[in-house]
């Protein structure tokens, strides 16, 4: 995997490495349906865990959801959390 200088492609190649053997599929076959801005609430990218340590403050990055419902949070550095909750919706 190359590294980039453009947060996006930075946030997508983090989100299909963890994404691919989780759900049992080639990186190539991951399918990314949509990538929206967003700013969360800490640098937990809002989905701390009970006793973590997150720094409250306003982390720009983006939301990143993959074909069947899959959802990740990120921030501009790469840094990714896996949304706990999945919705299946039609793609």
């Amino acid at each position: 995997m190359t590294t980039s200088s453009n947060p996006l492609i930075t946030a997508l190649e983090a989100i299909l490495a963890d994404a691919s053997p989780r759900l049992r599929l080639p990186v190539e076959e991951v399918l990314v349906i949509r990538v929206e801005a967003a700013r969360w609430p800490d640098s937990c990218l809002g989905l701390g865990e009970r006793g973590e340590a997150c720094a409250e403050v306003m982390t720009r990055g983006y939301r990143v959801r993959l074909r069947g419902g899959t959802t990740y949070r990120t921030d501009l550095n790469g840094n990714i959390r896996l949304e706990k909750r999945t919705i299946a919706r039609p793609e």
